[in-house]
């Protein structure tokens, strides 16, 4: 089965490694005959011991305008050795891909020249590569060697790593440089004009994006060479939507202790995800067995309760016949009927106006009291808003809950995906955040925390701020109110007062006022 597998790691001098060591391990191996390869800066010869595997094939790529020694491996990287001179120096990268087994050996060689081409000789880098098998000719995979510097083309030298470059505007002019004394741009050597400079980056091997761009053709080179049916994904499980945890690597040393009946650490973690996987698959799939059902459940009783309505309006339809027929003999009768005991059905006051087809006078309906009818909207709206919030309210809480969400996975998850989720925890925390803050611009603080407990609290203050929010327009109309009954009162009893003076010929008192609090 084929799978995706690629390493990237440098070979630096500061953890005492250097590409002439590293091109004479993956180019030889221990039971066949090794090349013996010699490191000029250091004197140092590699012989290429390494762990007992089959290499298939050997090859060096050169980009376009390389000199043709540097077709000879140590000649190559004894030269990008020279060229190199920190302690601390990465004189190459070191990468490794697993080969998919439906390949012969034909294939894995052309899948491998042709991502050299195409993704490193095209740039300029010059790489040399093997192919290994293990003894019993699985677990194919290559070794790729490149040296970490461009060759120019034009010349064939080794390109430097970083260049100088002019800084630009947004209009894409030179910025110059304003000497602070004088305000005025600065001059150099022979009265020339400072231009703000910037050092940018000439080795695109050494950026994230070129890495994971690598990352994603090695998995486009191999799906054009397999067959229909068969392909593999550069991308994460997460990314690629597939709910299941990741495996971790183990390696040869790993599987050779497992072979000779040891026991491996990393091989019963692989065991333990492996039953966790299961489990999971169960899980979902009990899941999706009961919502099926309850979808199934649902239907049924949607069409019962069809059945049930329809059979409801049918029966009102039959028990108005006979209270509509019943009604016009009453109307149209010649004679009052009459009852039991003989009496006369007239001689008692009929409430219901004797005039067909006109509506009876409806009583005049009693003033409204406004404040008393904001009173009683702003007890109903707080008493409904206790078992049903408003719409806004629950708005916000289902933006909130999307980042809680978030961190309360990311603080139950395992040791070996709690980084990436709590990573996705923050910014899954600020999008919301964004969100809430174009939902709810009444709420003062809209940052989200991309912790559960701090989420929580923060959940609970917004909901209380947005249900406040929404009832202040009431309290504001029950205030508006009841200040406006206040004041009529107060000139009620003023006019009252004046009344009384004119009767009585006795001074006007002042009615008291009383400052609300």
């Amino acid at each position: 089965m084929a799978i995706y597998s690629m390493h990237v790691s440098n070979v630096s001098r500061a953890a005492d490694s250097s590409s002439i060591a590293s091109c004479s391990y993956i180019a030889s191996c221990s039971y066949i005959a090794s090349r013996r390869m010699r490191d000029e800066r250091t004197g140092e010869i590699s012989y290429g011991y390494g762990r007992r595997e089959r290499v298939e094939h050997v090859g060096t790529m050169l980009p376009h305008g390389a000199p043709s020694e540097y077709a000879d491996p140590e000649c190559l990287f004894n030269a990008i050795e020279a060229v190199e001179r920190r302690m601390d120096a990465q004189p190459a990268k070191k990468i490794m891909v697993a080969l998919p087994r439906e390949f012969d050996e034909a294939d894995r060689i052309r899948a491998v020249e042709d991502f050299i081409a195409v993704n490193l000789a095209a740039k300029g880098y010059a790489a040399t590569y093997a192919i290994h098998t293990d003894k019993a000719g699985n677990n194919p995979h290559a070794h790729i060697l490149v040296a970490n510097r461009r060759i120019d083309p034009k010349t064939g030298r080794w390109a430097a790593k970083r260049r100088t470059e002019y800084a630009l505007d947004q209009n894409g002019e030179r910025i110059p440089v304003i000497d602070p004394a004088t305000g005025e741009q600065k001059t150099g050597a022979r009265n020339r004009k400072v231009w703000k400079c910037v050092d940018v980056s000439n080795n695109p091997l050494d950026s994230k994006e070129f890495l994971e761009r690598l990352r994603a053709d090695w998995a486009k080179q191999c799906n054009l060479m397999l067959p229909e049916g068969v392909r593999i994904d550069h991308r994460s499980l997460e990314t690629q939507g597939i709910k299941r945890i990741p495996t971790i690597h183990e390696g040869h040393a790993s599987r050779e202790i497992t072979r000779r009946g040891g026991h491996s650490i990393l091989t019963a973690i692989n065991r333990r995800i492996a039953t966790a996987n299961r489990y999971l698959t169960a899980i979902r799939k009990q899941m999706g067995d009961l919502t099926g059902l309850l979808g199934q459940f649902k239907e049924q009783a949607r069409k019962e309760l069809d059945t049930a309505m329809s059979r409801f309006r049918e029966s009102l339809v039959f028990d108005r016949q006979p209270i509509a027929s019943r009604g016009r003999q009453l109307v149209e009768a010649p004679t009052a009927p009459r009852s039991t005991s003989g009496r006369s059905l007239e001689s008692k006051p009929d409430p219901v106006p004797r005039e067909i087809g006109r509506e009876p006078r409806r009583p005049e309906p009693e003033p409204v009291d406004e404040l008393d009818e904001a009173r009683r909207e702003l007890a109903d709206l707080t008493e409904r808003w206790k078992t049903e919030p408003p719409r806004e309210v629950r708005d916000v809480q289902r933006i909130i809950d999307v980042a809680r969400e978030a961190s309360e996975k990311a603080e139950h998850a395992n040791p070996f995906t709690c980084g990436r989720l709590r990573h996705a925890a923050e910014r899954t925390a600020a999008e919301q955040s964004q969100l809430l803050k174009q939902t709810a611009p009444w709420l003062e603080n809209t940052t989200i925390p991309a912790t559960y407990a701090e989420a929580n609290a923060f959940r609970a203050n917004a909901s209380k701020a947005t249900l406040d929010h929404m009832r202040k327009p009431y309290e504001d109309r029950v205030r508006r109110l009841n200040r406006s009954r206040f004041n009529e009162r107060i000139k009620q009893r003023l006019a009252e007062n004046i009344e009384k003076a004119k009767t009585t010929h006795e001074p006007i008192p002042q009615p008291h006022h009383r400052h609300s609090r």
